[in-house]
């Protein structure tokens, strides 16, 4: 651990001076979001609430046929093991199914906290493959699958939860293009889509270079398709596995692993508090002011792109020199101080103009 960055002991603080702290010295790295697949959050909040309440006229005439001769409570478990696109469309039946599916607490809070990401599931083909039941687990799971790191995002394909630094580098979250997938394992496109989840990319700008993909295209989860091929009785399973661990299924650059996935917050279940990550300020302003060249370039980077929980990152300001001093130049967040630009903004954005400037 360098010693002029982070101090030997611990900085003493009180918990009620946590939340001032985090306003002091961290922010949120808004461009990490709008580099992943997305949607235009104001299309939908409109019909958040028809998607969570029943009408309020009577449902009684709404029949489910055999269904209503099974408890609720039974019916209710059924729905949990629909996919979120069966589900979604049985709630359109009638009345009653949509009285009966609003009673699915899975359904309500997913809803509630992440409806931008239901519908980037279902516009990515992907809804006929994760039950609400999975995906709010995966809403309130904190970290990363892969890493230990804060898991600000979700890999499509699979649901599972993700970090940026993961987006960028990590095989498991290595996907191909569904043609480039069939071309090396010498499988259909049918065969591969009856195997793994197949998803359909958004338009968009993707990544931190603000690339827009020239068309549309299909994706697959490599891991998924090497798991599918191992358990599955594929005929020439052996040669088709050989094929697939040579080929390594990689597209040039990383672009396709930004497409395959989104931006999720976490939610606590046991106190409903949301988090969507923070980084230090203190950090970013080490890099502004050409730290660099003082030491190592990967660590101080690796730094100024962390993602951190609340409490991930109390634990840093504790050590952290440059935040705590921040926090003392603040008079304990009484006093306004002159910070970074990048910070303020949350983040670099440059061909991408829906974005509204704040500290966090």
């Amino acid at each position: 651990m360098d010693n002029e960055r982070y101090s030997q002991e611990p900085f003493p603080f009180s918990k009620s001076d946590e939340e001032v702290i985090i306003r002091t010295s961290a922010y949120h790295r808004r461009d990490f979001d709008l580099a992943v697949a997305r949607v235009d959050s104001r299309e939908h909040e409109a019909v958040r609430e028809s998607m969570t309440n029943s009408f309020e006229r009577s449902s009684s005439s709404g029949n489910l046929g055999t269904l209503s001769t099974l408890p609720v409570e039974m019916i209710v478990e059924i729905y949990h093991h629909l996919d979120a696109q069966s589900l979604f469309r049985f709630r359109q039946v009638c009345l009653r199914t949509r009285e009966m599916v609003s009673l699915v607490s899975e359904y309500q809070t997913f809803v509630k906290y992440a409806l931008d990401v239901l519908c980037v599931v279902l516009r990515s083909d992907l809804g006929q493959h994760h039950t609400f039941r999975r995906m709010y687990a995966t809403l309130c799971t904190l970290n990363c699958d892969s890493c230990d790191d804060f898991g600000g995002f979700v890999f499509l394909p699979s649901f599972t939860r993700c970090c940026i630094s993961c987006i960028r580098s990590n095989p498991l979250v290595c996907v191909t293009t569904l043609h480039k997938a069939s071309q090396s394992l010498l499988l259909s496109p049918r065969k591969l889509q009856q195997l793994v989840p197949v998803m359909r990319t958004l338009t968009g700008i993707y990544s931190m270079t603000e690339a827009p993909p020239k068309r549309r295209n299909y994706l697959l989860s490599r891991m998924q398709v090497l798991k599918a091929l191992e358990s599955e009785k594929v005929t020439n399973r052996q040669r088709h596995l050989s094929r697939l661990r040579s080929a390594g299924l990689r597209p040039p650059g990383t672009m396709y692993q930004y497409m395959a996935s989104t931006a999720l917050a976490y939610l606590a279940p046991s106190t409903g508090e949301v988090q969507r990550g923070i980084c230090c300020t203190g950090c970013q302003i080490l890099v502004e002011q050409n730290w660099v060249r003082r030491t190592r370039y990967e660590t101080v980077y690796k730094d100024q792109d962390r993602v951190y929980s609340k409490q991930g990152y109390l634990d840093h300001f504790s050590r952290c020199i440059q935040s705590q001093q921040r926090w003392s130049e603040s008079r304990g967040g009484m006093v306004a101080i002159e910070g970074s630009a990048f910070a303020s903004r949350g983040g670099y954005f440059g061909k991408r103009d829906d974005v509204t400037w704040s500290y966090h």
